[in-house]
């Protein structure tokens, strides 16, 4: 099958000390990872605006080198800025519920309604109530990442919560099922993360700091012994608890049917060592329910580290959402800022999708009865073209891969003034009498120094130019060779931030 319809879509992970970004293509049969960064950043706001600056430079310039072109923007909030949980609504009808949310909502939301943003999905009806999903974060956090990225034109679609994201890639990957509970086990370099799904959904979030002298395994161990696991009678081994009425599985036990355990940490050998680490009672509790795999690995394809990849899970889990795999569709973004859920749009879509069924159906009907083919012919014939249809597809494969590395390369040569710019242009504007001796060029600044017949003129002919700017002597003028003045200037690039080399 040829792909002949592709979309794009950006991740971004906002924790405390880093951004984490991914970037992901869909066709029809294919995702791929166009590109991915790790940013390190402080919590906002920034205190030093020249710390802003660069941080917000080096996002813009992942979006040149990466070729970033896309309005699906899809970004996870810290988990300590959401809350979220699912509630039951008493309503007759599924139009009732809306006029009483606003209600239900303030009794879970810790502060005034009026600073918070919310938003609520139905999940399911289960006799005279309804299941629903509810996420909640405080207007001034949420305003304050959105004023961030609007710095550098980046308009998000969707304000998600990264514990949506990191489940959304493991739902993605078919790790999620409607009829089991299961729990993620993320350890990172600082903290270790559990986040459950109950019945395939989101239900719960709970981190604690790792001790930086190896005490990381007791953390894991308390986190364990806080899921619903019981002892047995001996105390030798921990078993699934029985049921109770705060998270009942709709299966026969409470409990979790699988946990995964995933590892953004430097050291490599966490996720490999686990299993021996942890003590025989716990090991036994998990004993093959438990995995250590990264799901994202059966279903993102592209030239990339694959030791990356756990970095990034939940990075690629928000991307996902944006190429539409996703079952939440809760969105924290100002309703001001959101999209038309496109309702109507989805409904044309699918009825013209049908028509073409209809058409083609009838066309290939009408073929079959003028020219009375027969089944066998038809699979002659679509074989003869898979070797073609395999080609256009290595070809467009090809064309989008170096599409995306002129698109960046472009953009890099636009920004940028080059060495050779900033060479023809001191030979066109500086004096005859002039003799430049040495130039050195880092981070958008120039140093040059020579012999002038008269330095003192040299800087309004410099801020003269449409390349130089900031030009001032470092150091006092001093007498030279031949009645010269020797002089040392630095000076900016117009054009070149600060931060970035050559």
């Amino acid at each position: 099958m040829i792909d002949l319809i592709s979309s794009t879509a950006l991740g971004i992970e906002i924790n405390e000390d880093s951004w984490t970004l991914a970037y992901l293509g869909k066709t029809f049969t294919t995702i791929t990872l166009y590109g991915h960064a790790a940013i390190p950043a402080k919590k906002l706001p920034f205190i030093d605006k020249d710390e802003e600056k660069e941080f917000l430079s080096k996002i813009e310039r992942f979006f040149l080198e990466a070729g970033v072109d896309t309005d699906n923007i899809v970004v996870g909030l810290p988990s300590s800025n959401v809350i979220y949980k699912t509630i039951n609504i008493p309503a007759a009808k599924k139009r009732d519920i809306p006029s009483i949310m606003s209600f239900e909502i303030e009794r879970h939301t810790p502060f005034p309604i009026e600073e918070a943003y919310y938003d609520y999905q139905i999940l399911e009806k289960r006799g005279s109530q309804f299941l629903v999903m509810i996420a909640i974060a405080r207007k001034t956090v949420v305003d304050g990442y959105l004023e961030l990225l609007e710095r550098i034109e980046i308009k998000p679609s969707i304000f998600y919560t990264n514990t949506f994201g990191l489940l959304n890639g493991f739902a993605a990957a078919g790790r999620l099922r409607k009829d089991r509970n299961t729990a993620v086990i993320s350890i990172e370099p600082d903290n270790i993360n559990i986040h459950t799904a109950m019945n395939g959904t989101a239900s719960a979030t709970r981190m604690l700091p790792i001790d930086k002298q190896g005490m990381w395994l007791k953390h894991l161990e308390n986190i364990i012994r806080a899921l619903p696991l019981g002892m047995d009678a001996d105390e030798k081994k921990l078993v699934p608890a029985e049921p109770a009425p705060a998270v009942v599985s709709r299966g026969s036990k409470r409990g979790f049917d699988h946990i995964f355990i995933i590892s953004s940490a430097p050291d490599k050998e966490i996720p490999e060592k686990i299993p021996e680490k942890i003590p025989e009672k716990i090991r036994d509790a998990l004993n093959a329910n438990a995995s250590i795999e990264n799901p994202l690995k059966d279903i993102i394809k592209g030239s990339f580290d694959a030791e990356a990849l756990p970095s990034i899970t939940t990075a690629a889990g928000l991307a996902l959402k944006g190429l539409g795999k996703g079952r939440i569709r809760l969105n924290l973004l100002p309703p001001a800022y959101r999209k038309p859920e496109g309702r109507g749009g989805i409904i044309a879509a699918l009825i013209l999708v049908s028509l073409i069924a209809i058409i083609g159906a009838g066309d290939i009907l009408s073929a079959l009865i003028k020219e009375r083919l027969t089944l066998r012919d038809i699979d002659r014939k679509v074989a003869a073209l898979k070797p073609d249809i395999n080609e256009v597809n290595t070809l467009r494969k090809k064309v989008l891969e170096i599409e995306t590395k002129l698109k960046a390369i472009d953009a890099i040569k636009k920004k940028d003034v080059s060495k050779l710019d900033i060479m023809a242009e001191l030979a066109n504007i500086l004096p005859t009498d002039t003799w430049v001796t040495n130039m050195e060029y880092t981070k958008g600044e120039l140093h040059m120094s020579g012999l002038s017949g008269s330095a003192s003129n040299l800087l309004s002919i410099l801020e003269g130019s449409n390349i130089f700017e900031n030009a001032e002597f470092v150091g006092s003028i001093t007498s030279g060779v031949e009645g010269k003045e020797r002089f040392r200037i630095k000076m900016r690039i117009t054009g070149v931030k600060i931060g970035s080399s050559r």
